[in-house]
């Protein structure tokens, strides 16, 4: 287990409780996890939980392999994520 994304999700344990399940699974794939936010990849779902004003850094990864994933599905932790990702992907 990742345990910057761990600490990091932490922080909220009912807020991200699909986040910390999704780490413990051998599948789930870490993409990116710092002090600002995680991002994890499970199965073609992807989860992002960040400060706000940070969700335009996690688009190249979001984006990243679209051509041979296009139905990803994307769950975002929080509302203020949702402009900038959709912005970005537009």
């Amino acid at each position: 287990m990742d345990t910057v994304a761990f600490r990091y999700l932490s922080r909220d344990v009912l807020k991200y409780i699909d986040m910390l399940e999704i780490l413990q699974m051998p599948a789930c794939r870490v993409l990116f996890a710092g002090e600002r936010g995680v991002l994890l990849s499970h199965e073609g779902l992807y989860l992002l939980a960040c400060e706000q004003g940070d969700a335009d850094s996690f688009l190249p990864a979001l984006t990243s392999g679209l051509d041979q994933e296009p139905d990803r599905m994307v769950l975002l932790h929080d509302a203020v994520l949702v402009e900038p990702i959709v912005s970005g992907l537009c």
